[in-house]
């Protein structure tokens, strides 16, 4: 990480470097996700009352201990199951596909959404979205701390935009601001003379014409 952050890499270099450190972030999560150390519940009532309870480090539990008890113990939270798969999807997307970029997986994304749109009860089709939001994102080099901060100014954008009535099955489009028509404060000189001159000749031709 030093490296990236103190090497100057431009072009498809900078992208790489973003991509792998992203996929790294992804998978620095799990270093911690084993535990440390086991204990109970009972041990932990102890460490409320008398200050102090047993930890298990070289075993999970001791012969004695009731399995469904066992508590585990972390120095940081475990990584969620769903930050997991992000991860395997990762490696199994750049063994697969290699070293792309963000334009092809969002291109896919937009036809899964239409899939997503014609059946919204087939989970599999989310989780084909979901699974390309991510490609997409890791191959950008897009941390997901850049896309929180992203959400947060756009909600703030979104909030003072006007909406029309809500309809079922259409698109959510806000409405956009007319330009207001430019008047000119004055009219330029021999124009009124040349508009009533004009006027003068269209009457005269209808009266001729009758």
């Amino acid at each position: 990480m030093a490296f990236c952050r103190d090497t100057k890499i431009t072009g498809e270099g900078c992208t790489h470097v973003n991509q792998c450190s992203s996929l790294f972030e992804i998978a620095l999560a799990a270093l911690t996700a084993e535990p440390v150390a086991w204990t109970d519940a009972e041990e932990l009532r102890d460490l409320r009352t008398v200050g102090f309870c047993e930890m298990f480090t070289v075993e999970p539990v001791s012969k004695d201990a009731d399995m469904y008890r066992v508590i585990p113990l972390y120095t940081d939270s475990p990584v969620p199951e769903r930050e997991r798969i992000r991860r395997e999807h990762a490696e199994w997307s750049d063994a697969t596909f290699g070293g792309v970029g963000p334009v092809g997986p969002l291109k896919h994304l937009s036809k899964e959404a239409l899939e997503a749109a014609a059946e919204p009860d087939d989970l599999s089709e989310w989780a084909d979205m979901q699974f390309l939001l991510w490609d997409a994102q890791r191959r950008a080099g897009i941390s997901d701390g850049k896309i929180t901060a992203a959400m947060v100014d756009k909600l703030k954008v979104n909030k003072q935009r006007e909406w029309p009535e809500p309809k079922d099955g259409e698109p959510r489009l806000h409405i956009k601001e007319q330009p207001a028509p430019v008047v000119p404060e004055e009219m330029p000189k021999g124009l009124a003379g040349q508009i009533v001159s004009l006027l003068a000749h269209n009457i005269g031709d209808k009266f001729l014409a009758q």
